[in-house]
């Protein structure tokens, strides 16, 4: 058998073979974005992004001192020729040779070029975010901001793993990573963490990441990366994926495109540097079911915002580290809990003053010092959970950082409410984590809402109304300087006004209402009312 000839530089006949889409990708480059292409409608357009470039080496495989920007690149030309081979299909760009591009300056050559998907190519090296050190995985947008494109960033990286996979590479699923700098998108939402895949979701144009292989890994190098051969017969499974994904058809020939149906795919969600954070979940794509549910989102007037009542309080014992966590996995917006003080100044959580009526042990929570309310038991919840405690707020805290959920911090009466605030404020500042914090209060404890504006002028605060939502209590919501109103009695006219008002209205069920459960038809009725936040006592499915 005649022996591969071994990885090279970009051929001659290769940088030909692009020099017209180099022209057109430059002079594009000054085109507005919300200008109509001039090409063929019928086209579809995808803008291939090589990795890396330049002083940008990537990762590296020592042995052969072969570079990621090189391998990014010679997969983005075989890429471009394969799809280029279906009906109706042009391929752009952003780097044609080792060429420093800026990453700011990607997504725009996207939109430019008036893409319909942008699809990053790179290859991966060991480190400490993953816990494995082979294979492939594709990172997707999360729908901070447009949940349709998340939804095609998904099923596209399922369809491209699959390809990948048939030819023998090992499938690590889907990932989500979030920034860890506190950045967040317009709607208060935190950011993805990787440049590509944040300013694909500003600009509002599905996008993906492709990380092949390992290049540090031997086998996944001299299995799939070391000759030109085994490259190209990378990219053409990409572009099976993609094809099938979208139903290209060839303009020679047929070929049997990849049908998914039913189809189980892993999600991995990175929130820090190390593994160890790591949340893991499984997600079915391309069912009977998903379809329904689409359909009923299409159907519906809103898109609100899930916040978890007392973490998730029906499923699990309310304000335990348990239920908060649950919340966290379930990838929920927010979390509220209610904030008390224990005679020794330990903040602590429980919506209940009186231990007697919700654990096992005795006595107001601000009378007694944190070790003996540390041990109080929460009584068995309905589904049968048992052996939970009051979890500290110190926790509950960092679980929300864990998780990225917003903290919905309920503030509950105390002799002195004003020391437990500036706590619990102080607590959460050292954390870093005052931006990731909304304080609710009803008229009652607005003096608590005042302090909180003392403390922190950009302070996210909501006015919490268990009565009807009339102009009046609109009007104090405004005059304390809270951006939401949180009620459990709404109809139309309360939605519009709060909305007139500037404001957003959150809903939340009544504990003593029996007709007020968390069942599909009342968050459907409510999220048609058009409400902006949705607080769940468990999670509906």
């Amino acid at each position: 058998m005649k022996q591969e000839k071994e990885i090279e530089t970009v051929t001659k006949a290769q940088k030909e073979s692009i020099e017209q889409t180099k022209k057109e990708n430059i002079s594009s480059l000054d085109t507005e974005s919300n200008s109509q292409p001039t090409d063929d409608k019928k086209d579809f357009i995808i803008q291939l992004d090589p990795g890396h470039g330049g002083k940008q080496i990537g990762a590296e495989h020592l042995k052969t001192h072969t570079a990621e920007k090189d391998v990014n690149l010679k997969i983005a030309l075989y890429l471009k020729e394969a799809l280029e081979e279906y009906e109706n299909v042009k391929v752009y760009l952003t780097r044609e040779d080792d060429s420093d591009i800026d990453l700011e300056k990607r997504v725009p050559m996207a939109v430019a070029n008036h893409a319909n998907i942008l699809i990053s190519l790179h290859n991966n090296g060991k480190g400490t975010i993953a816990d494995y050190t082979n294979g492939a995985t594709v990172l997707v947008q999360r729908g901070a901001l447009h949940k349709d494109n998340s939804l095609i960033s998904q099923e596209l990286g399922c369809y491209i793993l699959k390809a990948l996979s048939d030819i023998g590479i090992e499938n690590q699923g889907l990932m989500f990573r979030v920034a860890q700098n506190d950045t967040h998108y317009s709607n208060g939402e935190l950011c993805d963490y990787y440049s590509i895949i944040r300013n694909c979701e500003k600009q509002n144009i599905p996008g993906i990441l492709i990380e092949h292989t390992f290049l540090d890994n031997e086998k996944d190098f001299n299995t799939y990366i070391a000759t030109d051969e085994k490259i190209k017969a990378l990219a053409r499974a990409d572009a099976l994926g993609i094809a099938s994904y979208y139903k290209f058809e060839k303009k020679q020939g047929k070929e049997k495109l990849i049908t998914l149906k039913n189809y189980t795919e892993k999600i991995t969600l990175i929130t820090t540097d190390y593994s160890k954070d790591n949340v893991y979940k499984e997600k079915t794509y391309f069912s009977d079911k998903e379809k329904e549910t689409l359909e009923s989102t299409e159907n519906s007037s809103t898109q609100f915002k899930s916040i978890g009542h007392r973490g998730l309080g029906n499923q699990f014992p309310g304000n335990s580290a348990l239920s908060f966590e649950e919340a966290g996995k379930a990838g929920l917006y927010a979390a509220e809990a209610d904030l008390r003080m224990t005679s020794d100044g330990v903040l602590c959580l429980s919506h209940e003053d009186n231990l007697t009526e919700n654990t096992n042990k005795k006595g107001l929570i601000e009378k007694k010092p944190w070790f003996y309310v540390k041990e109080a038991v929460i009584d068995k919840d309905t589904y049968g959970h048992e052996g939970e405690k009051i979890c500290s707020f110190d926790d509950y805290l960092d679980i929300c950082k864990k998780y990225h959920m917003v903290a919905l911090v309920d503030i509950k009466w105390h002799n002195d409410s004003i020391t437990m605030i500036k706590k619990a404020y102080e607590m959460a500042k050292k954390k870093g984590m005052e931006n990731q914090l909304i304080w609710q209060a009803p008229y009652s404890m607005r003096d608590c809402l005042k302090t909180i504006k003392k403390l922190d002028p950009n302070a996210r605060m909501w006015y919490l109304i268990a009565k009807e939502v009339t102009k009046e209590r609109i009007e104090m919501a405004n005059k304390l300087g809270c951006e939401a109103i949180n009620a459990h009695i709404i109809d139309k006219n309360s939605v519009k006004l709060v909305h007139d008002a500037g404001l957003k209205l959150g809903y939340y069920p009544d504990d003593d209402d029996p007709k007020q459960m968390d069942t599909k038809s009342s968050i459907a009725y409510y999220s048609k009312l058009g409400v902006d936040y949705i607080m769940q006592k468990e999670l509906i499915k």
